[in-house]
C-alpha cells in the first residue's frame, strides 16, 4: 500500500467508530493499568470494551435496520 491508500483506508475506518478515530497503544495500556491498580477495585464482573464505541454501533438493536452485508449472518442467527 502506498501512502495515499493508507490515508484513504484510515479515513474510511475512522467513519466506522463513533469517536471517529483509532485507538492507540497508549489508550489500551492505560485501560490495563486502570484494571491492575486499585482504581478499579469497585469494578466487578464487567466487560470493559475499549473500542471507541464500535461494539455499540455494530451489535446494537438498531443494527438490523442498517444494510451491512457483513452482519447478515449475525442478523439471521440472532435477530428475529
Amino acid at each position: 500500500m502506498d501512502e495515499q491508500m493508507i490515508k484513504q483506508s484510515n479515513a474510511h475506518l475512522h467513519t466506522l467508530f463513533p469517536m471517529h478515530r483509532s485507538g492507540t497503544a497508549d489508550k489500551i495500556a492505560r485501560t490495563a493499568v486502570f484494571l491492575v491498580l486499585g482504581d478499579s477495585s469497585y469494578v466487578t464482573g464487567s466487560e470493559l470494551c475499549v473500542d471507541g464505541g464500535r461494539a455499540q454501533v455494530e451489535f446494537s438493536s438498531f443494527a438490523r435496520f442498517v444494510d451491512k452485508p457483513h452482519l447478515k449472518s449475525f442478523q439471521r442467527g440472532f435477530i428475529k
